[in-house]
């Protein structure tokens, strides 16, 4: 499946050498088909059909940084071309992003320096990306495997794997302003934004990005558009969200088709299959009457259709507990966070 940095040359592409490094001089891998499925042990020529894998525990070839938030793409894509990562996989959560290293032994009778070292780059990385600390970055007991055939990945740095002191400068620089106190200033300043503030320009490209991927997994997009754009400051004009909601709609229901390789995965839900035929049987009317006059009353009466979806999701998950399913195995199924359906279950 991989080969040397140097028999690749320059002709292949970014993700054959991100292959060719994680998986260089390594025969076997631990992986899994899910997060809770026990790992097992897979050559490297068929890594590429698991969704999880344990990276090696004697030997660190990249640092694992879990982001867990609805705006982690902007904060990874927010970093300077110099510190990059060389993969991000989105997840429900958010995202996990990988950054290529010089290897460091891992092994007991290793030298603890570079360790420590190693450690604390990982520590900057995580800071400024607002990472999980629970998750350890040099050795995760499991995480996504940005190799694998169906995963949602893209592969941000063109460059060869970070000398670790490459990263220090760049990474210690670019928290510098995030942690220096703000100067003083005569006139009066302005309230303190909400959390999930974007600038201009962003928060269109946001909501659209995380509300496709909610479309894909079947989930409930367009009551998870209205909720993304509650977190902005300013909010959206509700016609803009609505406009957005359409975009998807018109994708999924005329260019979206599921990746290849998913044998064995769950197929689209029934209730998307019938929401989707339903779209096209109204030709592109996306909006039931009490929809649309809601939206033209406002944010006041946009909350109450929001309300309404709110209602229709709890009924969802009431269901499904009843049926015997655990909170993670709802929040898969419905698409949605775990918040939300802890939120719900009772």
């Amino acid at each position: 499946m991989s080969t040397s940095l140097a028999v690749l040359g320059e002709t292949a592409t970014k993700k054959h050498r991100f292959a060719a490094h994680l998986t260089d001089t390594q025969r076997i891998f631990l992986c899994s088909d899910t997060k809770s499925d026990p790992l097992n042990k897979t050559l490297r020529a068929d890594l590429e059909k698991h969704e999880f894998y344990q990276p090696s525990r004697s030997f660190c070839r990249a640092l694992v940084i879990d982001i867990d938030h609805i705006f982690a793409a902007n904060y990874v894509f927010g970093l300077p071309s110099e510190i990059q990562p060389h993969a991000l996989v989105f997840t429900s959560q958010g995202v996990q992003a990988f950054w290529l290293i010089e290897g460091v032994p891992l092994t007991n009778n290793a030298r603890t320096a570079p360790i420590e070292f190693a450690r604390d780059v990982a520590e900057l990385l995580r800071q400024v990306c607002q990472g999980d600390s629970a998750v350890n970055p040099l050795t995760p007991s499991k995480c996504r495997n940005p190799l694998y055939e169906g995963a949602d990945v893209v592969f941000p740095a063109d460059c060869p794997p970070y000398a670790l002191k490459a990263l220090v400068e760049p990474l210690r620089a670019f928290l510098v302003p995030q942690l220096s106190p703000k100067p003083t200033q005569s006139s009066p300043t302005r309230p303190t934004p909400v959390w999930g503030e974007l600038e201009s320009g962003q928060r269109n490209e946001t909501i659209f990005q995380t509300i496709r991927r909610t479309a894909y997994r079947g989930g409930d997009f367009e009551a998870q558009a209205y909720e993304l754009n509650e977190l902005c400051n300013p909010p959206l004009p509700l016609s803009e969200v609505a406009g957005i909601v359409r975009s998807v709609e018109k994708f999924m229901r005329e260019k979206y088709t599921p990746k290849t390789g998913t044998q064995g995965r769950e197929p689209m839900p029934e209730a998307l299959r019938e929401f989707m035929a339903e779209i096209g049987r109204k030709g592109g009317s996306r909006k039931t009457e009490a929809q649309r006059a809601a939206l033209a009353k406002g944010s006041g009466a946009g909350n109450a259709v929001k309300s309404a979806q709110s209602v229709g999701r709890r009924a969802q998950i009431q269901a499904l507990k009843e049926a015997g399913y655990k909170q993670r195995e709802v929040a898969q199924k419905m698409g949605l966070g775990i918040a939300t359906i802890k939120r719900a279950w009772n």
